[in-house]
């Protein structure tokens, strides 16, 4: 490339004026303009650093969604009667199942992400709510504008129920299909024993194998809480448990 042609690709024009390609998006997302507003194909999606927020049960639901293997959460939805249940992860990562009974299951571990989970959990349920009994629901492409999951739901406290396995995938089927079968197999062997605390919020001890963690989501501002986690590490205080 040719230095006339380097010093043309070093800037773009775009709405917010000329803008280098590493320099930070004009529109405040935090990225380099390349890699936003500057991006032939388009701005990724707007990213929400915490779609759950106002959400009474939202650290519970975080953890559910980033690492307790397998639990699931009875919700309320705002209109009408039918019984949604929050579930860490369903059979094959399905994004949701609607039961023969007519109940929702709602899945927080999936394989689709378009930026804010809220909005995409929120499309689940307005799908699932229009789908026939014993079907699959998912996203294929991002929702849009619409309601999120807050907006559909019965602001409480989580009862979180955290499970040893997923045999409540089949509770109620006599003979499940060779794919559900396998499916299940394999989350079992994968999931590590995890236990919710019942003194603190959005607490939970796992066995991983070698080593047991406490993990804990917090809903404090990142900077502050890290800032006093170390203060009590420098205090030789961080001890959670004996050994």
């Amino acid at each position: 490339m040719g230095k006339k042609s380097r010093t043309k690709a070093r800037h773009a024009t775009s709405p917010y004026g000329e803008v280098g390609p590493r320099q930070p998006c004009p529109c405040g997302s935090g990225r380099r303009f390349k890699s936003c507003h500057g991006n032939a194909d388009g701005p990724p999606p707007v990213f929400v650093s915490r779609p759950f927020a106002k959400l009474t049960g939202e650290v519970d639901v975080i953890a559910m969604r980033e690492f307790v293997p397998s639990a699931t959460a009875p919700l309320t939805l705002r209109d009408g009667d039918r019984t949604l249940v929050l579930c860490s992860l369903l059979p094959m990562a399905a994004p949701a199942l609607v039961r023969k009974d007519g109940s929702i299951w709602l899945a927080l571990q999936v394989q689709h992400g378009f930026g804010d989970p809220s909005r995409d959990l929120g499309a689940v349920v307005e799908r699932a709510l229009e789908a026939e009994a014993g079907g699959i629901v998912g996203l294929t492409d991002p929702p849009g504008e619409g309601a999120r999951l807050q907006d559909l739901v019965e602001d409480a406290p989580l009862e979180v129920t955290v499970h040893e396995g997923f045999d409540w995938w089949v509770a109620d089927i006599d003979d499940p299909t060779g794919a559900v079968h396998a499916s299940l197999e394999s989350a079992n062997a994968a999931a590590s024993p995890t236990s919710r605390l019942s003194s603190v919020e959005g607490a939970y001890w796992t066995n991983v194998g070698p080593k047991e963690h406490l993990r804990w989501v917090m809903p404090h501002d990142e900077d502050q809480l890290l800032t006093a986690l170390a203060r009590v590490h420098a205090a030789g205080k961080g001890t959670v448990a004996e050994g």
